[in-house]
């Protein structure tokens, strides 16, 4: 085996229950069984994909918002999420990120226990509108942000530490 990409990239959920669904219907599909003829699977390792895909898949996954959720539109919905999180960046480091899509905080508590320094990196406001976001699931708006990881009214307070008077119009 070789290794193509030696760079580290964290995935989330519904990535995992995607490839393990598409994995065990392309097993399916080539009756590629322990007992089938080409190539057999061993039988540990589709217990594994069945066990895999069924936690995933079971309540409360994130993966599981509504019956009607396809593996394609979980995707696109968990990387609106994503996205919109990224708002927050450099307030959130990417595993933050994959943590609070994978275990969807709602107070915060829950997020105070992924985000490390919480109350130190975000202010109160801050927290309650990324728990807002996370609730609507990466469904609409976008968060205003400066791309400095200053969102809304993070900006004044930033100014007013690095001791820049908003008034004076720098920055």
């Amino acid at each position: 085996m070789q290794i193509i990409d030696p760079g580290r990239k964290h995935i989330t959920n519904a990535e995992i229950s995607t490839h393990v669904t598409s994995l065990l219907a392309k097993y399916t599909s080539e009756n590629r069984t322990a007992s089938g003829p080409n190539f057999p699977i061993p039988e540990s390792l589709t217990r594994v994909l069945k066990d895999v895909s069924s936690a995933l898949s079971s309540q409360p996954s994130t993966t599981t918002s509504s019956s009607s959720s396809t593996p394609t539109s979980i995707l696109v919905t968990t990387g609106k999420l994503g996205k919109e999180l990224r708002g927050f960046a450099p307030k959130l480091l990417s595993s933050e990120i994959c943590q609070i899509v994978n275990l969807r905080p709602k107070d915060r508590v829950e997020l105070g226990v992924i985000v490390e320094e919480l109350d130190e990196r975000m202010r109160q406001d801050t927290q309650d509108r990324l728990l807002e976001i996370v609730r609507r699931g990466g469904e609409g708006g976008e968060v205003e942000g400066d791309g400095q990881g200053n969102v809304n009214g993070d900006v004044e307070m930033n100014r007013e530490v690095n001791g820049v008077n908003g008034s004076e119009g720098g920055k």
